[in-house]
């Protein structure tokens, strides 16, 4: 993938399944318009799914976008330390809109900024909120283009939500944090029954 730790470049990830359910067309408009633009950016798009091969073809003469397949916990653990920013591109549907998936959770833990799609729901709603990220329109390449952009163009930006992005880990999805909601819950269950 020509991914090195000591480089200056901007790497953009995408932790998904990759089938139906992800907006990749954008992804993939986005960052052709991006690397005509900068020479310092890749994107590497991680998961397995029924549309894999499907972009891989898609993206077989993009140097810098990169349709890796599944990518083992080491190699993962990489590819986060060394990210700029995660994207999370997901449908405008409702059972989306009303959660925050796993994915969203492993960009935090690692302190990497998000950016995800739909530009509503809960998601969308805690990048806002704790400033860790932003969003964009599902299906707005020229939306996603613009915020990578920026974050790119603003380190101290990208710095704050990198940094909040963690704080909001810690603060809501730490194991400690869950376990304990979890008890709670329980115990309130039990009461009622």
């Amino acid at each position: 993938w020509g991914v090195c730790m000591n480089n200056n470049f901007f790497y953009v990830i995408c932790i998904s399944s990759v089938s139906h359910w992800g907006d990749f067309d954008t992804i993939i408009s986005s960052a052709r318009i991006l690397i005509r633009k900068y020479q310092k950016i890749k994107f590497i798009i991680c998961g397995d799914g029924d549309k894999l091969i499907h972009y891989q073809t898609k993206t077989k003469n993009d140097a810098k976008i990169n349709f890796v397949g599944w990518v083992d916990a080491p190699r993962l653990y990489v590819l986060l330390q060394i990210a700029k920013v995660g994207i999370d591109p997901l449908q405008n549907r409702q059972d989306f809109l009303a959660t925050i998936n796993n994915k969203a959770v492993e960009y935090m833990s690692a302190g990497v900024p998000m950016l995800s799609s739909p530009e509503h729901g809960v998601l969308a709603d805690l990048l806002k909120n704790e400033q860790c990220g932003l969003s964009y329109e599902e299906g707005d390449s020229k939306m996603l283009t613009e915020i990578i952009e920026e974050l790119m163009l603003n380190e101290e930006k990208l710095s704050l939500f990198s940094k909040n992005s963690l704080n909001v880990f810690e603060k809501y999805f730490s194991e400690n944090i869950v376990y304990q909601n979890m008890i709670d819950y329980i115990q309130q269950v039990s009461l009622h029954y």
